[in-house]
């Protein structure tokens, strides 16, 4: 299983004439940038050249647990 890891993960810690910048946008989150750079580390930190089965779990307000 493949878990993406933000590399920013406290918006508070970044200087509020930052936030909007691209860059800012592109570094966490579940921008496609985001989610391709986690890939990439991923994939270099289990020496992998491609993912055979990506899961995508989110929590369903709506569903009794």
């Amino acid at each position: 299983m493949l878990y993406a890891h933000t590399f920013l993960k406290d918006a508070a810690l970044i200087k509020p004439e930052l936030r909007n910048e691209r860059e800012y946008v592109n570094q966490s989150g579940q921008s496609r940038t985001a989610i391709f750079n986690a890939f990439d580390a991923s994939l270099a930190r289990l020496q992998l050249t491609y993912i055979d089965l990506l899961q995508i779990h989110r929590f369903d307000p709506t569903t009794p647990v």
